[in-house]
């Protein structure tokens, strides 16, 4: 869902007009359309890209994952799993240098954390890449916060028995 008219004159106008009405004008677009509504189907993780975007990233096929979770952030720029993922479908891709896929999936890791720290999904990406990355404290931070607020137990505790034998070596 794409939301319409929230800025410009027009916007100013129907914003005075439901004020001189007394309505609620915090949540209430120029076409009618309740804001908040809008901003919740924004970030609803049924897209259809977003799911076609995971679904290729299970069949690692990382170029077209990437390809098509571009395209749904450009829709919702904002939502922490199609930005965890890209990250994830961008590190994986070859054809660019580590170097630059690094730099790339980091910058969008750490986007998608400060967007929800709390989202066990993208908690538990972000442990992987950290932990193939070699930072093993940022891995169990983030895999231990993942198991906190509601990840797979069972991937989550093998996951993290792997950090932790490795940062014991």
């Amino acid at each position: 869902a794409k939301i319409h008219g929230l800025i410009g004159s027009s916007h100013q106008a129907m914003h005075s007009e439901l004020l001189e009405r007394g309505e609620d004008v915090g949540t209430v677009g120029v076409d009618g359309h309740d804001v908040a509504a809008l901003l919740r189907a924004r970030r609803d993780p049924d897209d259809v890209l977003f799911k076609e975007g995971l679904a290729l990233i299970k069949a690692r096929a990382w170029a077209d994952a990437g390809a098509v979770l571009t395209e749904a952030r450009a829709i919702w720029v904002d939502h922490p799993g199609i930005v965890a993922n890209l990250a994830w479908a961008r590190y994986r891709t070859t054809g660019r240098s580590m170097a630059l896929r690094r730099a790339e999936a980091r910058q969008l890791f750490a986007l998608a954390e400060k967007l929800d720290r709390t989202d066990p999904d993208v908690m538990a990406l972000y442990a992987r890449f950290l932990q193939k990355e070699g930072d093993l404290v940022g891995a169990l931070s983030r895999a231990r916060r993942s198991l906190k607020h509601g990840g797979n137990e069972k991937k989550l505790n093998k996951l993290i028995d792997r950090i932790q034998k490795a940062r014991a070596s």
